[in-house]
């Protein structure tokens, strides 16, 4: 006895729910039925199927001892008062199938409980014990009929042994895995594990053939692994996915592998008829699709086997029933007709006599629902209903058999029984065994998805095609093929950085741009860059980057990174030998990458440029009058600083000269006043220089700057206008702060300006307190900030939002454009500038500007 399954593993049995994705309980080998505590059935797999004779639509709801006719060793209300005391039982049941036959079952009951513990249902594990054979050995009476039948196909058939498969995703079932395709996504070896354990039953000689075995003995017990290359294992999954969702069948387009190492294209199909499900083996058709051929070989299996197999496959198949235009065509050559390729080519009235004398007397399934009948005896009459859309399909088999051909196969047109016109790969062989008996074996695969696919696909593909000869922007079509074979060796060679290589190898970059090749271009591109016709395009694209090299580098750099896009403003070269400017935008989409394209995106912005030049010329302009207006208002203190040590020189030389004149001079002591002089000299020289730098008219010039130097140099301008009007002046320079890259004399001007206007504010409202703060530091963000903070009356509110207006001032005669100009230079830079009031009083101007390795 085992214990009753407990509300806390009532999660590993959901997947016996009929609700759950994937039905993993139709992997057990074992019969699984679920029952609620009523006795109706609410869970039952293939298994039960297999053992019972039910099908799951007659089973459940049903009670479970009245349709299995169940004799219960003792008295059922004590069996189950026994189950719900201990929460299982286990022992053997004698049952009745749906056939009538008696079984002895061996079952495990154990009950399931819901979240508050009441007991919820029961499931039920179970197996036969007694195998009474004789419906068995009924149903695989060898049927010469289907022999011959299937003698006559030309494609691959396998029998495999799936029971291991079965016992492992039946152990997954009972370990709490819900969801195949959740648990293969986390576990891709899993699938490859599953593919080593399936053992070949049998194969046909075809089979033998296509997969370059040696026997059909050698090959018999093999693994299915040899044949399964890892690309086509997801189709593996799927056809397991097929048979949990329970479909009678599955089938794929995939890539099989010969043992001698070729790859095939193949139609893969594989079924699972009832008499197998119980006993773990598939059957496995595989139609070499890598010449388009299709065919249909030999089968050497009992009856029951072909049977199913026919009934199964997904192709629709039809036997056709000839001996009618048999007889026909040996009345004409009686007549004296010799040449009956030419009659039946010429004589359109021949065409519809065939199609009345030729009629089917078999069908498969599937031959069922694609003509869209309810029985397979609707099928068993003369083919003209079938072929209205394309009779010519028949005439040209006809005329291919009469000429010899072991089979015929094309894509036409066909019309159902209830009214559609469908599209099929039509296939029909001549086996000269059933040609004897007047028989044929027609083949259809519906193809109507794949044709309306690929109508799709080239309606898509012009739709494009127009989009893209007709935008109004320049667009390329790269062939780089070249580069992805030498990114694959260089990754083989173990480079990873392919920047560093660029660089030790100098020569790599122009190669790549000779095997780089421009593959097509639109009408705009030949109008934008100067050409005749999109012809005169096509070949290096090394021609299109002298000027900027660079930024194919690093285009290129992205493609290796694996990017999917690349954009950047840059200059490039014209047919006509311009240099324009554009915006270059570089995509690598990953279905244009299989087949080593890429799509470029070129846009003139040559007059933006321009503009953007005119403007930062106007800005500079403003910058440089405002920054003579800021020294005219510094007068006073340019002066005082150029006064200084001009006073110094000038006492210094007339002591010097009084040493020097004694009668004994001191030279020592006129070398040393000398020395000083030379330093007042260079003293008056620097501050004379910085006036100069900031009076001056030039390009700004953007260099990497030490930030708390340009602070100190800034300071220096206002040293002596702070000290006349009693402010204090504290400098907070941050520590080890990184480089910024940005215009020197620009930068020192907006320090300067909001010193000045912080000095202004305070000596104005006849401050007490009187104190500016200059700090830097590094933000949370890593860029870096500069504040100015003075002791003044704040910013009143109204104003606070407007201050960076231009021409806004709330000075007397103030024009408004200090401020502006600050905030101008400061966006140049790549940064921003923003004001606001203190807590405890006063302004604060802080900027930020980001780091030169940003």
């Amino acid at each position: 006895m085992t214990e009753g399954i407990s509300p806390a593993t009532h999660a590993s049995f959901e997947e016996l729910r009929p609700n759950v994705q994937m039905d993993l309980a139709d992997f057990a080998s074992e019969s699984i039925i679920v029952r609620g505590m009523d006795g109706a059935i609410t869970f039952w797999n293939s298994a039960s199927t297999a053992l019972y004779g039910w099908p799951p639509h007659a089973a459940l709801g049903r009670d479970l001892h009245g349709l299995l006719k169940c004799h219960l060793p003792y008295v059922g209300s004590e069996m189950e008062a026994q189950l719900l005391r201990d929460g299982s039982w286990s022992g053997e049941l004698t049952r009745t199938t749906a056939s009538g036959e008696t079984i002895q079952a061996d079952v495990r009951w154990t009950v399931r409980y819901d979240e508050s513990g009441l007991p919820q249902d029961i499931v039920e594990c179970g197996r036969n014990i007694i195998s009474l054979s004789a419906l068995e050995i009924e149903n695989r009476l060898a049927s010469h009929r289907y022999r011959n039948l299937f003698h006559a196909m030309a494609a691959s058939f396998w029998e495999l042994d799936f029971s291991v498969v079965r016992a492992k995703l039946g152990a997954l079932m009972m370990s709490g895995v819900s969801s195949l395709p959740a648990y293969f996504e986390e576990h891709p070896t899993f699938v490859r594990e599953l593919i080593d354990v399936v053992k070949v039953i049998d194969v046909n000689e075809k089979t033998v053939a296509l997969f370059a075995g040696e026997s059909r003995e050698q090959m018999i017990g093999l693994s299915a692994s040899p044949f399964w290359p890892a690309e086509s294992q997801h189709v593996f999954a799927q056809a397991l996915f097929a048979a949990a969702e329970r479909r009678d069948s599955f089938i794929a387009d995939t890539r099989l592998q010969t043992l001698d190492g070729r790859l095939l294209d193949v139609l893969f199909t594989v079924c699972w008829p009832e008499g197998h499900k119980g006993a773990g083996t598939v059957l496995v058709g595989v139609i070499d699709t890598t010449d388009n051929k299709r065919a249909f070989s030999e089968l050497e299996k009992s009856e029951f086997r072909y049977r199913g197999l026919f009934e199964h496959m997904p192709i629709a198949l039809v036997q056709l029933d000839m001996s009618r235009l048999f007889d026909r065509l040996t009345e004409l050559r009686a007549a004296g007709i010799v040449d009956l390729v030419g009659y039946v080519e010429s004589n359109k009235g021949f065409l519809d006599e065939v199609l009345q004398r030729v009629r089917g007397n078999d069908a498969n399934a599937q031959a069922v629902r694609l003509f869209g009948v309810v029985q397979k005896e609707e099928l068993f009459v003369p083919i003209a209903k079938a072929w209205q859309e394309n009779p010519e399909t028949i005439r040209r088999s006809l005329v291919a058999r009469l000429k010899g051909a072991q089979s015929y196969s094309e894509e036409t047109r066909i019309n159902t029984y209830d009214g559609r016109i469908v599209d099929v790969l039509y296939t029909i062989a001549f086996p000269p065994e059933l040609m004897e008996r007047g028989i044929n074996v027609v083949g259809f695969i519906d193809i109507t998805d794949k044709k309306r696919a690929h109508s799709d696909l080239q309606r898509s593909e012009e739709r494009y095609r127009n989009l893209f000869h007709h935008m109004p922007i320049s667009l390329w079509q790269i062939d780089a093929r070249g580069t992805m074979q030498i990114f694959r060796e260089l990754r083989e060679q173990g480079v990873t950085d392919l920047t560093a290589y660029i660089d030790e190898n100098p020569d790599f970059l122009a190669h790549a741009m000779e095997i780089i090749s421009v593959a097509e271009v639109n009408q705009h591109t030949v109008s934008m860059f100067g050409g005749n016709s999109p012809a005169d395009f096509i070949g290096s694209v090394a021609r299109y980057w002298p000027d900027a090299p660079e930024t194919f580098r690093r285009s290129l750099t992205a493609r290796w990174e694996g990017k999917l896009t690349y954009t950047e403003e840059t200059k490039i070269r014209t047919l006509d030998g311009r240099t324009i400017d554009v915006l270059f935008s570089i995509a690598f989409p990953p279905p244009l990458q299989e087949v080593g394209m890429s799509l470029i995106g070129t846009l003139d912005i040559g007059d933006r440029v321009r503009a953007e030049a005119k403007l930062q010329q106007i800005q500079a302009d403003f910058a440089h009058a405002a920054r003579v207006s800021t020294l005219g208002e510094l007068t006073a203190s340019i002066a005082h600083e150029v006064n200084q040590p001009l006073a110094a020189i000038t006492t210094n030389g007339q002591a010097s000269l009084r040493w020097l004149s004694r009668k004994e001079p001191n030279v020592q002591q006129a070398s040393d006043l000398a020395a000083k002089m030379v330093a007042d000299a260079r003293r008056a020289s620097d501050i004379i220089r910085r006036i100069r730098g900031m009076a001056a008219k030039r390009e700004p010039e953007h260099l990497l700057l030490d930030l708390n130097e340009v602070v100190q140099e800034a300071l220096l301008f206002v040293r002596h206008d702070m000290q006349t009007k009693e402010v204090e002046l504290a400098a907070d320079l941050g520590f080890e702060l990184p480089a910024v890259r940005g215009d020197r004399v620009q930068l020192q001007q907006v320090i300067v300006n909001l010193i000045i206007n912080s000095v202004q504010a305070i000596d104005q409202a006849g401050c007490i307190k009187r104190q500016i703060n200059v700090a830097t530091r590094i933000a949370d963000d890593g860029q870096l900030a500069i504040s100015v903070r003075d002791t003044g009356p704040g910013i009143a509110a109204e104003h606070i939002d407007h201050v960076f207006t231009g021409f806004f001032s709330t000075k007397d005669g103030g024009m408004g454009i200090g401020l502006a100009i600050c905030q101008s230079i400061i966006e140049a830079h790549g940064g921003s500038i923003g004001a606001s009031n203190h807590v405890d009083g006063g302004a604060r101007f802080t900027f930020i500007l980001p780091p030169a390795n940003a």
